[in-house]
């Protein structure tokens, strides 16, 4: 197993272990058996390369907000990002609408107005990585 599939399956064990779900629920989630999983972490099967985006919607997540975990130096802090992002209830727009004055100001974060009118200073540098990603993703 080379080191991006290694990481990979790290990633999803991870997010297993994070949203306090067992290997079967993934498994039947998609449709497989359990000894698909076992199959996986020994290196006899690599499907999961191909049903990363099945296995986002499983963790409640965009594919994009599953490679930034998987690329992140800090997976726990990049995991973290995600669900902030999704707790603020921020569409793309506004999450681009705030990182381009950030970027104008040279700061790193911006205050974001929520839906229910609170004001939150959050961290827009990962949030930005991810939205050029996605941009590019679509061009």
């Amino acid at each position: 197993m080379d080191e991006m599939d290694k990481a990979m399956l790290d990633t999803i064990l991870f997010l297993l272990v994070n949203k306090r779900a067992k290997e079967q629920e993934l498994c039947s989630y998609l449709g497989l058996q359990k000894s698909t999983m076992t199959k996986w972490k020994t290196g006899q099967n690599k499907s999961y390369k191909k049903r990363i985006k099945e296995i986002s919607e499983f963790f409640d997540m965009k594919e994009a907000d599953f490679y930034e975990i998987l690329y992140a130096q800090d997976q726990a802090s990049a995991l973290n990002d995600v669900k902030v992002r999704k707790r603020l209830g921020l569409t793309d727009a506004q999450i681009k609408e705030n990182m381009r004055r950030a970027k104008e100001r040279e700061e790193n974060t911006a205050i974001v107005i929520l839906p229910n009118g609170e004001r939150r200073r959050i961290d827009m540098r990962k949030l930005l990585k991810v939205m050029e990603e996605e941009d590019n993703e679509t061009h």
